[in-house]
């Protein structure tokens, strides 16, 4: 059976931690945060990318995600602390008249179509307060020039739609967000000595540069 976040939520989190560059991916969601109170992550799996804002005071973090089972493992995980973690689609929490001025899409467009996707951004500018910051993250579609092990990555990710970073970019600008910064960062495993296995596209947007 493959090993997912719905199957093993606790073996999937170690692979992340191990091999899938959870520090790289936390630092990159820390990357454009600016003291925002009002935090929210689309897609937030078990919370191993919520793990970075543990140390902050007096934020509101909240992670959404369909999967009911991932959702249920990241409860566990931060029993006891301000965090929520809610089983729910991005257009049903859009309904909720819940705003905030820091929005993560963390790593997870790759696994959703281009129709998909461009909904998902066209609901997360709704979720967005004016001016707030829309980070969004995802794999650069390796080429033929980078290394075996890096393709080899890149199949774990089980991402059936891998995008390279050109075409990230134009869905992004389909979905109406208006891209600040564009940056290609390298991620590395957790264990020590390891070479960068993936290549992440980060942008910074807003739906209102007002």
């Amino acid at each position: 059976m493959i090993l997912t976040q719905s199957n093993f939520p606790r073996l999937w989190l170690l692979f992340q931690q191990l091999i899938g560059g959870s520090k790289d991916k936390q630092a990159l969601a820390l990357s454009r945060y600016m003291g925002q109170q009002n935090i929210l992550e689309i897609g937030c799996s078990v919370g191993n990318i919520a793990d970075a804002f543990r140390s902050l005071p007096s934020i509101s973090y909240t992670g959404i995600d369909i999967d009911g089972n991932a959702i249920a493992a990241a409860q566990r995980r931060f029993f006891g602390t301000t965090f929520r973690f809610l089983e729910e689609s991005v257009e049903k929490h859009a309904q909720s008249g819940s705003r905030y001025d820091y929005i993560l899409v963390a790593g997870m467009l790759h696994h959703v179509d281009d129709v998909t996707a461009i909904e998902i951004l066209c609901k997360t500018r709704l979720l967005s307060m004016q001016g707030g910051t829309i980070l969004i993250y995802d794999p650069d579609t390796p080429t033929l020039s980078d290394p075996s092990y890096m393709h080899l990555f890149y199949k774990l990710e089980q991402g059936k739609f891998m995008r390279s970073h050109t075409e990230s970019e134009a869905l992004i600008q389909r979905a109406g967000l208006h891209i600040r910064d564009k940056r290609l960062v390298p991620i590395r495993p957790g264990l020590p000595g390891f070479p960068s296995v993936a290549r992440f596209v980060c942008f910074d947007t807003a739906w209102n540069t007002l």
